[in-house]
Order: structure tokens, then sequence, then C-alpha cells
């Protein structure tokens, strides 16, 4: 278990953290993916064995953000 499981990890696809919630029956997964077909390959063994629906949503960190925002404001001082 903690070693993981196979399809936790493969190019473009690298699972951080499965966090389970059971006064909800909930389960987080936190993962880094290059695109969502990367997620769809992780995910879609889930789906098609057991049903299950997912959400995703996507994040940065905030090294991430620091840099997007940084961007987004040198490109609204090229307008001024």
């Amino acid at each position: 278990m903690d070693s993981g499981a196979e399809g936790d990890k493969f190019d473009g696809f690298e699972l951080v953290a499965r966090l389970h919630m059971p006064e909800s029956g909930r389960v987080c997964v936190i993962c880094k993916a290059a695109d969502a077909k990367a997620l769809f390959r992780h995910f879609m063994f889930w789906r098609s064995m057991f049903g299950l629906d997912f959400e995703y949503a996507p994040a940065l960190t905030c090294a991430e953000m620091v840099e997007m925002q940084k961007e987004h404001n040198e490109k609204l001082d090229d307008v001024d």
C-alpha cells in the first residue's frame, strides 16, 4: 500500500496522495498530470470497473502562481 499501485506513476502522471474521507464516502486524489489524457489513463480503470465518477480541479503550486501572475502583470504593462 505504501509503495503505491500499478499505474500510480507513468510518463506524464504521478500520484502524490490518495486521501479518504469516510464521513462522506469521498476520496481526494492529488496528482501531477501533464494533460487530461494522462488523467483519463489513470482513472479509466476505476470508471470502467466500478462506475466511479471523478471531478477534476486543476491547481497551481505557489511558485507556479507567482510565475503566472508575473507574466500577467507584464502583459498588462505592455497594454498601458
